[in-house]
């Protein structure tokens, strides 16, 4: 009889111990299998694709790009870098570089009520999202002024700049991704 309980109890131990590695060995897989494999970068052009989506239907807007024609006939969602806020009396203004690839740089400059000065100051990053009305376009040739060793003072183009003024409506940080596990 001693002999029938050890040997059941090494059987026992056997199947428990098996048991455990394949159910851990399943487990982990399942664990990565339900993750999301897309990249990081993926990732977030999804959230700031879901966040656009949701300005333009809240504000009745397009999407601006390099070739946008009538901006100024509805609101625009802008891509932008957060450069500064700046006071002109009692109005507050935002300014912003607009992040597109095109021949021109693009900036904005656009009066901020209290509330989206607000949502600018939770901001945790430069880069946001902006709903806009604009009202006003300026072509700009930079060309900046160098100093040099020789003791010229030689000019660089520094190439057509576009600068944009209006309202702005919203601002919306581009989500960063946050792992929900």
């Amino acid at each position: 009889m001693p002999k029938l309980v050890i040997k059941l109890r090494s059987l026992l131990f056997h199947v428990l111990f098996y048991s455990y590695i394949v159910f851990s060995l399943l487990s982990l897989e399942n664990c990565a299998k339900s993750g999301d494999d897309s990249s990081t970068a993926d990732q977030l052009v999804r959230n700031k694709a879901a966040v656009v989506k949701l300005m333009l239907q809240e504000f009745d807007a397009q999407v601006f790009d390099c070739s946008t024609q009538n901006i100024f006939s509805k609101p625009v969602v802008v891509d932008t870098t957060l450069m500064s806020i700046s006071r002109n009396g009692e109005e507050v203004y935002l300014n912003a570089q607009v992040n597109l690839s095109c021949t021109k740089k693009y900036f904005v400059r656009l009066r901020c009520s209290q509330d989206v000065l607000e949502q600018f100051n939770k901001t945790k990053s430069n880069n946001a999202l902006l709903a806009a009305k604009f009202t006003r376009m300026d072509n700009e040739k930079l060309i900046a002024n160098a100093d040099s060793l020789d003791g010229s003072n030689p000019a660089i183009n520094l190439g057509e700049t576009v600068i944009f003024s209006g309202e702005c409506l919203a601002i919306r940080e581009i989500p960063s991704v946050v792992n929900a596990d």
